[in-house]
């Protein structure tokens, strides 16, 4: 079985204590001798990751956006502009997603590994996504978090996210029985 973890360009170590975890995880995959039955590979999008960083195989998954000048046009019109826009930024978003999953077929890919928190790029291909703490609703929320509506985006999101895993991998066994009390998810699709 073929199995992509997914590497983020983008994060970085201003990203605190998350950052660490992360990078430690991909070190700790990289290096690891795993049954000969998984082959494991990294993968990115459109991304310039040095291939002397790995030890293990890099996929690169690359789309190009391209908007018409028809598009454009509209999108500057006031109230047509920002419904068009979002019908084709979906479409966009469909096309890419499929662009993608005929790249991972192609690289005979079977499972992308998200080792960031509760993440997806790729949706309807098979994924497993890690869960590092559910402290957002555990503990008293930041105000930061609560302004805004972002407590209840993020409540969506984690949920649209973990329904849709094929397995969650979680950090700690007090870790699991968080995402049990908050999130209506099977617990033998959780891993400690």
């Amino acid at each position: 079985m073929k199995i992509a973890v997914w590497i983020d360009q983008d994060y970085a170590p201003e990203n605190g204590g998350g950052f660490s975890y992360y990078d430690r995880l991909i070190e700790a995959i990289n290096v690891y001798a795993f049954d000969p039955s998984l082959e494991i590979c990294f993968v990115s999008e459109n991304s310039d990751l040095s291939a002397e960083s790995f030890d293990k195989q890099i996929l690169t998954l690359t789309y190009e956006t391209k908007e018409s000048v028809f598009d454009q046009l509209i999108f500057k019109l006031p109230f047509i502009g920002k419904r068009w826009k979002k019908r084709c930024h979906d479409q966009q978003a469909q096309r890419k997603n499929e662009t993608y999953i005929r790249q991972l077929n192609e690289a005979s890919v079977q499972l992308i590994y998200y080792p960031r928190q509760v993440q997806c790029v790729v949706w309807n291909f098979p994924f497993i996504t890690t869960v590092w703490d559910w402290g957002h609703c555990s503990t008293f929320a930041f105000p930061e978090m609560v302004a805004g509506g972002e407590l209840d985006a993020r409540n969506q999101l984690y949920i649209r996210v973990l329904q849709r895993a094929f397995m969650i991998f979680t950090e700690s066994e007090a870790g699991k029985q968080e995402l049990l009390t908050y999130l209506p998810v099977y617990e033998k699709r959780i891993r400690v």
